[in-house]
């Protein structure tokens, strides 16, 4: 449908962390050829019906969740990941109209919340690529210019130390 060959993880490590974790289903959102994102999902107990199954159902416990998006071919892994960590903190704003008579201007009022969602993230060097680890979301991403794909693993058990492991056989140069 893409012309593309999907990355996924080694069958062997995935195998090594949960015997029981198979290859259920593919997502595929806006399939569009430069704004495509494919979501792959690995799970112990649940099978993927059309129309039926939801996220939580596949990744559950002990699902494993891939998300692929195309990027632009020779895009730099370290800038990229360390842009994603140096956004800013959001800023909502809104506008508020004068209620009496005599004051029919409007005001613009806006916030910056405080914290930010990459609190706690930090950046691992593998296969020459930068990978962002998000520990708070179990969840590992990083952009590969030489194939022109972006990439996220998560799982709401598996260890960072597991991310890594399945997120090293996903980023060896081909």
């Amino acid at each position: 449908m893409f012309n593309r060959t999907l990355i996924l993880p080694s069958a062997t490590v995935v195998t090594k962390i949960n015997s029981s974790l198979r290859l259920v289903g593919v997502r595929i959102d806006n399939p569009m050829p430069q704004n495509w994102e494919i979501t792959i999902y690995y799970s112990t107990t649940q099978t993927f019906i059309n129309g039926t199954t939801t996220i939580d159902d596949l990744v559950g416990k002990s699902g494993i969740f891939i998300l692929e998006t195309p990027v632009t071919l020779g895009a730099n892994s370290s800038q990229v990941a360390h842009d994603e960590l140096n956004q800013p903190s959001p800023t909502i704003c809104h506008t508020t109209s004068g209620s009496s008579l005599s004051n029919s201007s409007s005001t613009v009022q806006c916030q910056t919340l405080s914290g930010s969602a990459n609190i706690g993230d930090y950046i691992v060097t593998q296969n020459g690529l930068s990978l962002v680890v998000n520990p708070s979301g179990n969840i590992i991403s990083w952009t590969d210019g030489r194939h022109g794909i972006a990439e996220a693993i998560g799982s709401r058990n598996l260890s960072i130390a597991q991310l890594l492991n399945l997120a090293s056989t996903m980023t060896i140069t081909a």
